[in-house]
């Protein structure tokens, strides 16, 4: 076999991930409507951004106090939605903030692995 998927995962983390930001530029271009652009950011980054995802990570995160901050605010958030039941706006809210979260963990991998 010509590599394990984990093999596979982290050269993209290490040398491909900072590939996606022109991505995201160019999505915004490239879609005449903000559905579609939106669909095509959630197939090319937040997918791959899912996929790339270690629990390790999670742990260099929390150790940078913005970062920290940051995730703790956005578990606020869900957990808010959350409070009088499950609707429809909520799980857009839910996708938005699933959204943001694979763009912070881009830019974590990107300030990371690429220098």
């Amino acid at each position: 076999m010509a590599g394990s998927f984990s093999d596979k995962r982290d050269a993209f983390r290490q040398r491909h991930a900072w590939l996606l930001l022109p991505v995201i530029f160019a999505i915004c271009f490239i879609v005449p409507n903000s559905t579609g652009a939106t669909n095509l950011y959630r197939l090319l980054v937040v997918i791959p951004m899912l996929l790339c995802f270690r629990l390790e990570d999670l742990r260099d995160i929390w150790t940078n106090p913005a970062a920290r901050w940051f995730l703790l605010l956005s578990a606020w958030m869900l957990l808010t939605l959350f409070w009088d039941g499950w609707g429809g706006k909520d799980l857009k809210l839910v996708w938005r903030l699933l959204n943001v979260l694979s763009l912070f963990y881009l830019v974590f991998l990107v300030s990371r692995h690429h220098p």
